[in-house]
């Protein structure tokens, strides 16, 4: 199994805040997988179906659950493809990116309990996040970009909070100037390169959904109003006629329209009335 079948599994992509896929249907699916002959029979293919469970428990915001399965796929480690070894490590990875970076609230992090993100960012993120992963023996490309892809992820985020302070709206000083002393420790990340591997291997969903981390960064540090700061987006959805990704787009606007970029309105907890209600 490989990235690409997950992300079949899933509706095209690994990211919950895409909100695709029936959970309905993607639960029967594993059942039905789980059930079959081979299944039972095959160590690596009980392993596909843990790391499937795996997914789809960080996909639901289960990540004791998540890390159950991932626990388990260890265990059968011995004796089947290395392979597995580093792919686990990649979704354990993922899962604690997923668990302390919420992606609804993703500029609010929980690393360490700290009330503010950029001292987090200061400190340094907890080692586990940082530690390149090694890629699986006799890796392909696709096997390269998912090994990569977590890292890109939590470095998004990173830059992301970097970027927020520096707006024009952003009215917490002693932040802001926390971000001039460490805005040369922010690599410029390199999502249009990562967007073009994407859509190179055919991982349209996935160049999608790094396009948006890169349009909200753009957006959390400047004026740019949302409509502009998103046109990439929508021109993106409207080439592939995607409809659920046209129904992200016009959320994002509608988070830009209702609150400063580097917040959003469920953060605030707002609540726009009128428009649905009259």
């Amino acid at each position: 199994m490989d990235f690409e079948e997950i992300l079949s599994t899933f509706g095209g992509t690994i990211f919950p805040y895409e909100y695709r896929g029936d959970f309905k249907a993607v639960k029967r699916d594993i059942v039905h997988r789980e059930r079959s002959k081979h299944t039972t029979s095959s160590a690596n293919s009980k392993a596909k179906i843990l790391l499937l469970k795996a997914v789809f428990e960080t996909l639901r915001g289960e990540y004791t659950a998540c890390q159950v399965y991932l626990n388990q796929l260890k265990v059968l480690e011995t004796g089947i493809d290395e392979k597995w070894s580093a792919r686990r490590r990649v979704y354990e990875r993922f899962n604690l990116i997923s668990m302390v970076v919420p992606p609804v609230i993703r500029f609010r992090s929980n690393l360490g309990g700290s009330a503010s993100t950029i001292r987090e960012v200061e400190l340094g993120a907890p080692q586990e996040f940082m530690i390149p992963l090694l890629n699986p023996p006799k890796p392909t490309p696709i096997d390269i970009f998912e090994n990569a892809l977590v890292q890109f992820l939590m470095t998004a985020n990173i830059t992301s909070w970097m970027s927020a302070c520096s707006h024009p709206q952003f009215v917490h000083a002693g932040m802001q100037a926390t971000f001039v002393r460490n805005q040369g420790n922010v690599k410029e990340i390199p999502l249009p390169m990562n967007i073009h591997v994407a859509s190179l291997l055919g991982l349209e969903k996935i160049a999608a959904y790094l396009l948006q981390l890169q349009c909200r960064i753009e957006a959390s540090g400047t004026r740019l109003n949302a409509q502009t700061a998103f046109q990439s987006l929508q021109d993106a959805y409207g080439a592939t006629k995607d409809v659920v990704g046209m129904a992200i787009y016009h959320i994002s606007v509608g988070d830009g329209l209702s609150s400063p970029p580097f917040t959003s309105p469920i953060a605030l907890n707002l609540m726009v009335d009128g428009v649905l209600t009259g």
